[in-house]
């Protein structure tokens, strides 16, 4: 037979050899034994009982032990061990004083627990009393090779039960440590790191009158040059691009409440009667969500990364507080099965006064099937709603990122039509200054032409002398402006280049911003995809492997009834 490491491996794909899973195991092996017992008959637990003595004058410790009997010698019949009964302890002073009818004698001894030790009544000599009891602090080697699939001094009949025990607890640590292996989407702010080109320093053109210092017959009229027009002036500043913000939904879910209420105690007039179990309770979880903080770390620090975090940290605390229903019920489940189970005992063990009593208590008892049915209703009610909730808010969410992306290009594509609208600014002005600045070249050599004419006409030797010096000066104070000129186009164009580089990078940028943030996106997406896959496997499995515990132990609880049901014949 394979080891019980290798079973619930098999089962469900925990793995082997892992000294941690391997602790798990053993624990989860220890409590399911612990768990079947319970509803083993006593013929069974007699086969795995064992029987101590003690000194009936003192007491003996019963922690981590089932009791299944106690019995005392009787001195005065030849010390033959008689069975005691059991007695609650606040009964143990009246068990002990004669006078009244709960008196423990040699013959009809009592015993009762408190503080984790056994008492016998009355107390005799040493070694006088005995107790047959299961020890149920049971040590479960998972990886044990040597007996596998085997608990000693349990019965075979239960191994399987304590198996798909282990099994279930298995695959909730599995959902667990699926569910906190997806990391959340990390959104970051889109930042460009280009700069805007600085506008260019435009020279003046400055002109330099020629002058003719020997002309001694007549005067040339002086050439003056109107306004040169000053450095090219925009009037509007290069765009800027302004990032769009982004405001996530929050989460908010309402506390489980349970309003089924559990049925009022009875009063039975039973003759023996014992029952002192509490009819049990459901306690819902409380859900604690730090909504504030999620929402500072958006709307207040503006840093998604926090929010995104934070946001993971939310989804883990719904997921866990699910985790905590899905506990909390099958408590309160095995809980009522135990008080039923009781109750049960306590009314076969009675000699009831009257039939009618027997039908209050079957009542009592259908009455305790229906609270524990009417809590799973609404708890199932609360959890569909709270799934319901949380799909609302994964749509939003999801929405709401999507917008995000479109603010991006909207912005994008408005920064492109301003910067457009820029461009063809300085275009249009360095075109104007142009056409301006030629328009006094030309005018300058106009003027020139009819002063040199002026000239010529009214002294020939004055022309003759300095017509060369005078045209030497006009020429280099052409060229100068020129040289200006062009060094001015060269500075013009160099900031419609930066310009244009300036808009592609920035294109660039924010292109390379949305591929990074669509890799994410969709990188988160499949991880999810496959975690939740991998989570409805581990849901089905577990739902599977719950519906055969239950049955191993409906199967157990029905050999109880028709043993007892045998026995009842025989007598």
């Amino acid at each position: 037979m394979a080891t019980f490491e290798i079973q619930i491996d098999a089962l469900t794909g925990i793995g082997t050899g892992n000294a941690t899973t391997q602790g798990y195991m053993n624990d989860w092996l220890a409590d399911g034994a612990r768990q079947v017992i319970n509803i083993f008959p006593m013929n069974q637990l007699d086969r795995m009982s064992i029987q101590a003595t003690f000194d009936a004058t003192s007491s003996y410790a019963v922690e981590d032990a089932k009791i299944l009997h106690v019995l005392r010698k009787d001195e005065n019949n030849s010390n033959i061990l008689m069975p005691c009964r059991e007695i609650h302890a606040s009964q143990s002073g009246r068990a002990a004083d004669s006078n009244y009818m709960e008196y423990a004698s040699s013959s009809d001894p009592a015993y009762y627990v408190q503080n984790k030790r056994l008492y016998i009544l009355p107390a005799s000599g040493t070694s006088n009393g005995s107790i047959i009891k299961i020890n149920e602090d049971f040590t479960i080697d998972c990886t044990d090779t040597v007996t596998p699939g085997v608990i000693e001094d349990f019965p075979k009949e239960g191994t399987n039960a304590v198996v798909l025990f282990a099994t279930r607890n298995a695959l909730q640590y599995l959902m667990n440590a699926k569910q906190s292996s997806v990391s959340a989407l990390n959104i970051s702010d889109l930042s460009i790191s280009g700069s805007s080109p600085v506008s260019p320093s435009i020279s003046t053109v400055n002109y330099s009158n020629a002058t003719n210092a020997d002309a001694s017959s007549s005067t040339l009229a002086t050439v003056s040059v109107d306004v040169v027009p000053a450095k090219i002036d925009v009037d509007t500043n290069a765009p800027t691009y302004t990032k769009p913000s982004l405001t996530l939904t929050t989460l908010g879910l309402p506390d489980l409440s349970i309003t089924a209420s559990a049925p009022s105690d009875i009063n039975v007039s039973a003759a023996s009667v014992s029952f002192s179990q509490a009819v049990p309770s459901f306690t819902p979880p409380v859900l604690t969500v730090d909504v504030s903080q999620f929402e500072t770390f958006l709307e207040t620090d503006e840093d998604t990364e926090l929010a995104q975090l934070q946001l993971g940290r939310l989804n883990n605390e719904v997921n866990q507080y699910q985790a905590n229903i899905q506990n909390e019920i099958a408590t309160f489940n095995e809980g009522v099965e135990v008080y039923r189970a009781e109750l049960q005992k306590a009314v076969k063990n009675a000699e009831l006064t009257s039939a009618s009593e027997a039908q209050k208590i079957q009542e009592y008892s259908n009455d305790i099937q229906k609270y524990a049915a009417n809590v799973n209703k609404e708890v199932t009610e609360y959890q569909q709603n709270t799934q319901k909730e949380l799909n609302i808010y994964s749509t939003k969410v999801r929405a709401e990122i999507d917008k995000f992306r479109a603010d991006i290009q909207n912005e994008l594509n408005e920064f492109n039509k301003e910067n457009a609208k820029y461009a063809a600014s300085i275009q249009g002005e360095i075109q104007k200054h142009n056409t301006d600045l030629q328009a006094l070249v030309e005018q300058a050599r106009i003027d020139l032409a009819t002063a040199q004419e002026n000239a010529r006409l009214a002294t020939q030797v004055d022309i003759a002398n300095k017509a060369q010096d005078q045209a030497l000066a006009i020429q280099n104070a052409i060229q100068t402006m020129q040289s200006v000129i062009a060094d001015n186009n060269s500075e013009l164009s160099k900031f419609s280049q930066d310009i244009n580089l300036y808009q592609a990078d920035i294109a660039k940028q924010i292109q390379e911003y949305n591929a990074n943030l669509q890799q994410k996106v969709q990188e988160f997406q499949s991880s999810l995809n496959i975690a939740t896959v991998e989570y409805s496997w581990y849901e089905k499995q577990y739902a599977m492997i719950d519906a055969q515990y239950k049955e191993a132990i409906q199967l157990l609880s029905r050999d109880i009834i028709e043993i007892e049901e045998q026995k009842e014949k025989v007598q």
